[in-house]
């Protein structure tokens, strides 16, 4: 049984950025740590949980609490973090957060083993990062096999497009933006849905949840048979 909740689903001049927590069968996954991420976790308990943090793509109302996040889950919590994404999001989060393993200790500056970034393909098959269309920098998503897919903020995506017609009967939560100007926009846009994904989800039956300028919450469970409690 999957479930998944957005913390945010609002763009980068919101409080709460956008952002999901997603449990799978005792793994704990946070898509996104942008600003209001971390305070709604400290809040709710859940910084202990979490076995993963996904990140799609290096814009700050996506990562901006990341390092927090980080450090209180090893100096407060005394655990280690695993980030992972696709190969060009972690290359990029290594040179913002170049010194996250680094800590002065006793007159001395030491490497610690505080956060690792793994390619997510290499480290779990069940779970991969589908490669996004974001323009001006790299992006992915998160998928679980044959059950999810949560775009991130993407354009419409060949390699999204090929997930959707290969995993029918699953969940795909793409961002979207009312700003319907699909050349000068680098969301996801009506005409894209129109030209590009409607007669996808129409043949593969995929259920397709659209999020991004509405702050309307989104949770729902994932069962062998579909998803129930869905809004």
């Amino acid at each position: 049984m999957i479930k998944v909740k957005s913390i945010g689903t609002g763009g980068g001049f919101d409080y709460k950025s956008s952002s999901f927590l997603i449990e799978d069968d005792g793994v704990t996954i946070l898509f996104d740590a942008g600003y209001g991420v971390f305070e709604y976790l400290k809040e709710n308990n859940k910084l202990e949980d979490i076995t993963y943090i996904f990140i799609s793509h290096t814009h700050f109302d996506h990562i901006g609490n990341l390092e927090q996040i980080i450090f209180y889950r090893y100096f407060v919590l005394g655990r280690t973090t695993t980030i992972i994404s696709g190969k060009d999001v972690l290359i990029k989060l290594k040179n913002i957060f170049e010194d996250i393993n680094t800590v002065y200790e006793n007159g001395t500056i030491k490497e610690q083993n505080i956060a690792f970034f793994n390619n997510l393909n290499a480290y779990d098959s069940k779970y991969s990062a589908v490669k996004g269309n974001h323009i001006v920098t790299p992006s992915y998503g998160f998928a679980i096999k044959d059950k999810l897919l949560i775009s991130g903020d993407t354009k419409a995506s060949i390699d999204i497009m090929d997930w959707m017609r290969f995993n029918t009967h699953s969940i795909v939560l793409h961002d979207y933006s009312d700003w319907n100007e699909p050349l000068d926009n680098i969301h996801f846009t009506e005409y894209e849905y129109e030209k590009k994904y409607k007669s996808i989800i129409e043949n593969s039956k995929i259920n397709f949840i659209k999020y991004h300028n509405s702050c309307d919450e989104i949770s729902f469970t994932i069962t062998k048979k579909g998803f129930l409690n869905g809004k």
